[in-house]
């Protein structure tokens, strides 16, 4: 009986200060966190969002996306979430099937303006009714929010009571995200919060994971393995989540040595590049606990070989 929103609401009751979204440059704590997410959803709000209406997301892996995963949430709008790879085809595909009626973006994607996009599709008959452009919210928590080209003010009126009245509950659809299956365009696939959630928990089970843990999400969101440990099991947990918009191997190592890494999210593609890389034997890993990763076939040896070069153990 509990969501996202509710356990963010009672870390920044408690643990204001702390960390929950890092990057490479940057932090968001959980007080910066649960503000950011209620000033992105009274601006869906006040931009005319009703409660189950689909409001797509297309943002990079970092704190922004998980800020509007949780803002939707509060605004009771479904998430429909866009991998930040996708295609132009894609997207329309997606938008079409769903029946997004906003998009959420940067300003910038992949070195395009979004804003160039969202014209296109309208004019292609896509009803995307509006465009919501985002700040790097964990780079600055007062940068404005744009609703079609419009700054929503930073000190815009924020009434809690009006989230209690709309929010997800955690039974209720609360995402549509898309699997790229083997053959033709992604396929739809609805999500409950409790359907991650139980996921989450069985993965704090697993790893017999704690409050002290620092998480290193390597898997991309909104993809269902990203999504319940970098979305949900930090929330359950209250710890941060490590989080990069674009993968190597050596920033990787680097966060692990400098945030003090203990729980590394990965498919195995990702771990044997840390594994060949000259900086697996430069960088002091040994905080990392335990790596849970899938998506394929494990190599034995490529697992073997990471437990005894990290300490860590293989999930």
């Amino acid at each position: 009986d509990v969501t996202v929103a509710n356990l963010v609401d009672r870390h920044a009751a408690t643990r204001p200060g702390d960390p929950a979204l890092v990057t490479l440059t940057d932090r968001l704590s959980w007080a910066g966190y649960r503000h950011s997410a209620d000033r992105l959803a009274s601006a869906l709000i006040g931009a005319g969002i009703e409660p189950g209406d689909r409001v797509a997301v297309f943002l990079p892996d970092g704190g922004s996306v998980h800020v509007a995963f949780l803002a939707n949430e509060k605004a009771g709008a479904v998430t429909v979430g866009i991998g930040a790879r996708a295609g132009e085809q894609e997207v329309r595909h997606l938008l079409r099937r769903t029946g997004a009626v906003a998009l959420i973006t940067l300003d910038r994607h992949r070195g395009a303006a979004t804003g160039e996009l969202v014209g296109q599709l309208r004019a292609e008959g896509i009803d995307l009714r509006w465009h919501i452009v985002v700040p790097v919210f964990e780079a600055d928590l007062s940068a404005p929010i744009l609703v079609d080209g419009v700054e929503v003010p930073a000190d815009a009126d924020i009434d809690p009571g009006l989230f209690a009245e709309r929010r997800l509950g955690s039974d209720d659809l609360f995402m549509i995200n898309s699997t790229s299956g083997t053959t033709g365009l992604p396929k739809c696939v609805m999500h409950t919060q409790n359907s991650k959630l139980y996921m989450a928990q069985q993965a704090c089970e697993a790893g017999q994971l704690g409050d002290d843990e620092v998480l290193l999400g390597l898997a991309p969101v909104p993809f269902g393995f990203g999504l319940f440990t970098t979305h949900f099991v930090t929330a359950l947990i209250g710890a941060p989540t490590v989080v990069v918009d674009r993968f190597s191997p050596e920033s990787a190592l680097e966060l692990i040595e400098r945030e003090g890494v203990t729980v590394l999210v990965c498919v195995s593609t990702q771990f044997k590049m840390m594994l060949n890389s000259p900086d697996v034997d430069k960088r002091d890993v040994s905080s990392l606990r335990v790596m849970f990763t899938g998506g394929e076939m494990i190599p034995y040896e490529s697992a073997r070989s990471f437990e005894e070069r990290t300490g860590s153990l293989v999930l």
